[in-house]
């Protein structure tokens, strides 16, 4: 009750265009009074909800806030909110219609194959000028590499995957390669994943960058 009245007064007062808000506990009715006073904000460009899970109620506010798409929001960051099909297609939406947006982080969000299957959809509309996404320890197989390397061959505007701490193999790793290789328009790309691996009784993992440059040449 009393960080809804805080928020209130605050986005009363201010026009933030940043908003830095991880880890507040934010109930749902808290994601209502945010979205209320940030849809009046014209100027918001970054939003920062980490770790702060209301439960699906309160991700459908957040959903429904996103699809109103008249902002101008160029970096969104929803860390540990267990985010479903229905708010991967939303995310989708958004990602096909604004392209303002350059920086989206759902890393921990439990999206599973299936909900990044839907996000590359919007990632492939040509009005997607995403630059930067964060899917790291998502529940992700080879499966999203195969969905993410048809994004990688239509759409040169990203540049930085980190897909650190999901379970690739080597075989999700090479689909992302043959989707660079086949890419329509040469370009650079940092990716970010986790190799895992034996020492003595222990399983040790350890991220990878991979810088890759028109030519496709990889460091």
């Amino acid at each position: 009750k009393y960080l809804d009245r805080f928020l209130q007064i605050l986005y009363e007062i201010f026009a933030f265009i940043i908003y830095r808000l991880s880890d507040c506990s934010i109930t749902e009715e808290s994601y209502k009074t945010l979205t209320s006073a940030l849809a009046s904000n014209s100027h918001l460009i970054e939003l920062d909800l980490r770790g702060n899970d209301p439960g699906q109620s309160g991700v459908k506010v957040i959903m429904d806030f996103l699809q109103s798409g008249w902002f101008k929001l160029k970096n969104i960051r929803l860390n540990n909110i267990k985010l479903k099909k229905k708010s991967c297609l939303v995310l989708a939406t958004v990602l096909s219609k604004n392209n303002t947006l350059k920086e989206m982080d759902l890393s921990k969000s439990l999206l599973l194959d299936s909900g990044v299957k839907e996000i590359c959809e919007g990632l492939k509309k040509p009005e997607c000028k995403l630059k930067i996404l964060k899917l790291c320890d998502c529940g992700l197989t080879e499966e999203s590499c195969s969905a993410l390397a048809t994004v990688l061959r239509s759409n040169p505007s990203l540049k930085e995957l980190d897909m650190s701490n999901n379970n690739l193999q080597d075989s999700g790793v090479k689909k992302l390669q043959k989707g660079l290789e086949n890419s329509k328009v040469k370009h650079c790309l940092i990716l970010v994943i986790t190799f895992s691996f034996r020492f003595g009784y222990n399983t040790l993992h350890s991220n990878c960058i991979l810088v890759t440059f028109p030519g496709n040449a990889v460091m």
